[in-house]
């Protein structure tokens, strides 16, 4: 009687459980180790945010997205292959499209104002350089801001359960972008001068995260920093670099103090090497800038306002 008892009791006992399947655990630890030195810069701000996509391996869609420091943290997603893109998004010049594809998620330097363009199609139509003319159709960009991108393709994150040892991806960020310096020698009368603008054709104007080609070409818009002490004039910059086959020429147009101008164009190409890792330029012009009433002939449209000079270089 006893054992019959028990055994109603276990009866009752096992008809009062319920069956729970335990759910997969998505978290993964990404580990970001962000290199943030750049040649002639040295170190600089790598951000402090940064954007993970990770793409399915067999067709490149968009699959998860996630958001972390600068470090990494943790992030989400379900066992499969992938290919996974972590980079920076904290920087006001730079504009990201395709970011639902792993083929098409592109950084692209942003446009410069339009008061820039209509002077480059300006400076353009002064210098009269055949060599570079459809660069006057080309879009003016400013410089990008320091980019710094993650990658790991053919990932695969196997199913995992509560308890299980935690995941960890580590994935080293380096720079997308480089460094340009470009040092005008022999500039004196400096006190006469207002600004000193550059105009580089033919740059590089963004780049594909994914693939880590360029991104279609653009003129690059950036200012000179001033050197009396030396005779320089200093351009230095980063860029997504100089675009393959295209012709590159530096347009400097210096501004006095009463707005006359004068424009000088030199060829750099052959000195615009797109697999270089930095750009060291030195250019020697050896001019002498006059007082502000000598000089040109600031704004106005008149073909002969301006003072115009084709500098050749010499290699």
């Amino acid at each position: 009687m006893r054992r019959f008892l028990l055994i109603l009791a276990l009866l009752a006992t096992c008809a009062g459980c319920h069956r729970r399947e335990i759910l997969p655990d998505e978290t993964v630890r990404l580990v970001l180790r962000v290199h943030d030195s750049l040649p002639i810069l040295g170190r600089v701000a790598s951000g402090h945010h940064y954007e993970t996509n990770l793409f399915r391996a067999d067709n490149g869609v968009l699959a998860e997205t996630a958001y972390t420091e600068a470090g990494g943290g943790i992030i989400y997603a379900a066992a499969g292959p992938y290919n996974l893109v972590s980079f920076n998004f904290d920087t006001e010049s730079l504009q990201f499209e395709g970011e639902g594809s792993f083929s098409q998620l592109c950084a692209m330097s942003s446009r410069a104002p339009s008061s820039a363009e209509a002077l480059f199609r300006e400076v353009v139509e002064r210098a009269s350089v055949k060599s570079v003319g459809p660069a006057d159709r080309e879009t003016v960009v400013g410089e990008p801001g320091y980019l710094f991108a993650a990658r790991l393709e053919h990932l695969h994150l196997p199913l995992r359960y509560p308890g299980d040892k935690e995941l960890v991806l580590t994935a080293d960020a380096w720079p997308m972008v480089k460094v340009c310096r470009l040092v005008v020698e022999g500039v004196t009368g400096q006190e006469n001068l207002s600004s000193a603008t550059g105009f580089l054709t033919g740059m590089t104007r963004g780049r594909y995260l994914g693939t880590g080609e360029p991104a279609a070409s653009a003129v690059l818009r950036f200012a000179f920093r001033n050197n009396p002490s030396a005779s320089t004039l200093e351009g230095c910059f980063t860029t997504f670099g100089c675009a393959e086959g295209e012709d590159h020429w530096l347009y400097l147009l210096l501004t006095d103090a009463q707005g006359g101008r004068y424009l000088f164009s030199f060829d750099i190409t052959r000195l615009c090497e797109p697999s270089a890792e930095v750009l060291d330029i030195p250019i020697s012009l050896h001019f002498d800038i006059p007082e502000p009433e000598h000089g040109g002939g600031g704004f106005a449209p008149a073909t002969d306002d301006w003072q115009v000079i084709e500098h050749p270089i010499y290699l």
